[in-house]
């Protein structure tokens, strides 16, 4: 897929801004980027071990809709002591793929490469085991590899300077993915805490609805939230709510709404939107339903009272 496809696309769709994203150079003019080769997804950077000691195995890659998959790990791996590489996965934003598409044609190798000069096959060669590092990705639509240190090619120092330069901004987007991915020894959905309340817009105020807290007690509120009652749930209905959240899954149903610009046309009403908070990954987390800040797929809305018919059904058994 072409990446100027998907920007545009992501662009139209998304808010401006990235908050949480990295920090990308400066993208060059458009007429900095003209150039007889166009870049586009899926992308990989595989390391090729020699002398069959090791598989081939992709350190990073990023999918034709973004998916971004990097090491867990920072710095070179091993792998002819590790044999693999350990890695995650994370969505790119739109302000992230563009510093991509914007350092695959500023560091355009296709036609660095025309300066490289193959090496004969007879040609003496150094008898050590290297891992060779390849670069795959779409090049006018078509599969091609750049390697970084193979016996193939004799690369000029520039044709270096610009394989790098995409390698770092790689590794330098891992590092950032990181920083902000949660720590994935702590549960995906886990409770207590859990909160549901409705947040009124034009100044009506916040009303909880239903709350868990301490040892699995549950407390549910008054329509106005001025009166409370509470219990303590049961091993069947803790179990039941646990399920409920896995197979829900708000966090990766969420991967596919839409972010509502801020200047998009918003209807007038005033909306009572209810709003779910606890912990994913043992990071504090809240999806809305109803609000005006995404446009949530009927999949993310289903699950979503999935939920709230569970809460209500402790409710009403109290």
């Amino acid at each position: 897929m072409k990446l100027s496809l998907m920007l545009s696309s992501l662009f139209l769709l998304a808010a401006c801004g990235n908050p949480g994203g990295i920090s990308p150079n400066p993208l060059p003019s458009a007429s900095a980027l003209a150039t007889e080769f166009a870049y586009s997804l899926p992308l990989s950077l595989q390391l090729q071990p020699e002398c069959q000691l090791a598989e081939t195995t992709t350190q990073y890659g990023v999918s034709t809709d973004g998916l971004f998959t990097f090491p867990v790990s920072e710095g070179p791996p091993n792998l002819f002591e590790s044999g693999t590489v350990e890695t995650r996965t994370s969505q790119l934003s739109s302000t992230e793929l563009a510093a991509l598409d914007a350092v695959l044609e500023s560091n355009d190798l296709a036609t660095a490469k025309k300066s490289s000069t193959a090496i004969p096959d007879d040609a003496p060669q150094t008898t050590e085991c290297r891992t060779v590092s390849v670069l795959n990705l779409q090049v006018n639509d078509a599969a091609k590899s750049y390697d970084r240190n193979g016996r193939a090619f004799s690369h000029t120092k520039a044709y270096g300077t610009q394989w790098d330069a995409i390698r770092t901004h790689l590794e330098k987007l891992a590092e950032s993915k990181r920083d902000n991915t949660p720590i994935s020894s702590e549960a995906k959905y886990a409770f207590p805490p859990l909160k549901l309340e409705a947040q009124m817009e034009c100044g009506g105020g916040t009303t909880p609805r239903y709350e868990i807290q301490h040892i699995n007690q549950f407390i549910s509120y008054s329509s106005d939230g001025s009166s409370k009652s509470q219990r303590e749930l049961t091993a069947a209905e803790s179990k039941r709510l646990q399920a409920i959240l896995l197979k829900a899954d708000l966090a990766e149903k969420k991967k596919d709404s839409v972010a509502i610009p801020a200047d998009a046309p918003q209807t007038k009403e005033c909306r009572s939107v209810d709003v779910l908070s606890l912990p994913v990954y043992g990071v504090s987390t809240s999806y809305d339903r109803n609000g005006r800040d995404f446009q949530h797929s009927t999949a993310y809305s289903e699950s979503f009272n999935e939920i709230i018919e569970v809460l209500s059904d402790f409710d009403q058994a109290k």
